[in-house]
Parts: C-alpha cells; structure tokens; sequence
C-alpha cells in the first residue's frame, strides 16, 4: 500500500488496506478524503474517511479522529450511517462506515423545488437521527445540506460527524473555536460558547427553511455582516416564499431559530413531533392545491346561502 501520509487524492484508488481496496474517491473535506472501497472479506461496498495527516499537528488530528468514530460508532439509527471499524495504519487513521446510495441534500435543493411534504418528512427524520446521537452525548455542530444524504428511497440519512463534540468527554476543542458552516450555526456557535443539543436543532431550522423556501434565513456576502445578523436579526417568516403553507410552519421555525437556546426546542424529538404534526395538518399544501381550496368553500358556503333562501322563501309564501 502507498504511504498514507502522501498518498491522497486519487492516488489511493486501488491500493489495500486489510480486507479493503480503494475504488473511487468521494469527497475531500476540512477533515479528510471520503472513498468508496470494496470490502472483499465480506463482499460489501464501503466508504473510507482518511483523515489529512497535514491538517493539525498529527497527535491532535488522531485524537480527533478517533473522536469521531468513537462519537458516531455509538449511534444506532436508520438515519444515522453506520460505522463498522477504525483502522490505524502509520500515523493515519482510517474510519470503515456505510456506504450510503444516492445524492446529498445540496445536490437535491440544487435541481428542483421541494414540496412542502416531502420537506417536512425529510426534517422530521433528520430531527429522529440527531435525537439518537444526542441521547448519547453527541453533538453535531455542521448540520447542513451537504452533510445529509438521500437515498433513493427518500431516506435521509445524517453524515460526518467530524466536528461532533462528545459532551461529556471532548476536552480537545478550545473554548471560543468557531466550528461549523456560517449560514447553518447556531448564534452561540457563531460567538464562540458552549454549545448543545439545541444548536443542532437551530441548524436543522436553517435547513428545514432552505428545503421550503430555496435559500437560507439569513445570508450576506459579507461573512461579518452574516455574523452579525446570525446573532442579532430575525428571520422573516418562511410563508412569505412559500404561499399556501400551514402557519404551524412558520411557528415551528421560529422557535427552531430562536436566538437564546431556552427559548427554542429543548430537543430535537420535540421538533420533530411539531414537523409531523404540521405535515398531517391540511393547510400544508402547494399554492395551487390551496386556491383550489378556498374557491371549493366559497362554492359550497354560496350553495348553502342559496339553499337557505330558498327554504325562508317557502315558508314565508306557505304562510
């Protein structure tokens, strides 16, 4: 096998490693090289994350490495990807997890509009999967589009959780680091503090807002600008793009993007049974469907007058 401390990019494409061979490479990130290998003991496509041995000093960049397998390996969820091993070899570390069939949520937003439905169904299982890991202790800290798969069944499952922070033992980030993707961070991530299970459920409001509306609640070119507004301005009110949709939607969001953590949803679970609720509720349905609505009552309360006339009008000539 070619040395792991130089060879990344598509330079591992058919190497070994134990019972594995590199196929293909499937993403490259802050953290690590993403490939998809095939595991010829069990005869089972995986995916590979080989952390970047220059990303941090290498003590460190191991220690946070293992962090995130022993993070997520705890997580048992159909929305959650699994993983099965950590394997070391020199100074990189190698995380054996589920490969996972289909597109991610970017690449979904990025070619249609989503329906209502299909948005609120989609959260509602991302809201299950982040209940899981935080049941264990385990933080996400980068919800986000990209870190979410669909598969072609229509079930997203929940990835990378390689700046997940495990509560009650990760000692290794330092207090005031900023870890996330702007646009999707909590405002107490943004300024740095302590953050929980709720961030998580902020960033999921940001991106349940996104499948609605198409863009995110708040955004700026300017990254100074952006934190100042993820910290002090409120977002508007998602309906204001998407006509027709359930005002439930518009309460569930904002309390999911609340400023201060007390004032939003305690735990994902509790936004996830609001998300299933606002999807049962008939008001949830495409502008035309709810035009379509509203002339149907008119027609029937016109029917109804009529009606109504005409009995008054024989009872007053019988008389």
């Amino acid at each position: 096998m070619a040395n792991p401390a130089t060879a990344m990019g598509g330079v591992m494409i058919g190497q070994k490693l134990s019972h594995y061979r590199f196929t293909d490479r499937i993403s490259e990130g802050g953290m690590g090289t993403v490939y998809k290998a095939e595991d010829f003991a069990l005869e089972r496509t995986v995916a590979i994350k080989m952390i970047k041995p220059s990303h941090q000093d290498p003590v460190i960049a191991t220690k946070r490495f293992l962090r995130e397998a022993q993070a997520i390996s705890r997580i048992d969820h159909p929305n959650v990807v699994t993983v099965y091993e950590i394997i070391q070899k020199g100074d990189a570390s190698f995380l054996i997890m589920q490969y996972v069939e289909g597109q991610s949520l970017r690449a979904c937003l990025s070619k249609r509009q989503m329906d209502p439905g299909t948005a609120l169904r989609i959260a509602s299982e991302i809201a299950a999967g982040l209940e899981a890991a935080h049941q264990i202790g385990v933080v996400h800290r980068d919800v986000k589009p990209e870190n979410i798969i669909i598969e072609p069944s229509g079930r997203p499952k929940v990835l990378d959780f390689g700046v997940a922070r495990l509560i009650d033992r990760s000692t290794l980030t330092r207090k005031g680091k900023i870890v996330g993707t702007l646009p999707y961070m909590s405002p107490e991530s943004v300024k740095g503090s302590p953050v929980d299970a709720r961030s998580d459920v902020y960033s999921l409001g940001v991106v349940l807002y996104e499948m609605l509306s198409g863009m995110v609640p708040l955004d700026d070119k300017e990254e100074a600008a952006l934190f100042f507004k993820v910290i002090n301005v409120k977002p508007g009110p998602v309906s204001t793009h998407v006509p027709g949709l359930s005002p439930g939607v518009d309460r569930i969001l904002a309390k999911a993007l609340a400023k201060d953590p007390d004032r939003r949803y305690q735990t994902a679970a509790e936004m996830g049974q609001d998300i299933v609720a606002a999807s049962e509720l008939p008001e949830t349905v495409s502008p035309a469907k709810s035009i379509l609505g509203k002339r149907w009552v008119i027609v029937c309360a016109a029917a109804a007058l009529t009606i109504a006339a005409f009995l008054l009008w024989k009872l007053l000539i019988s008389n």
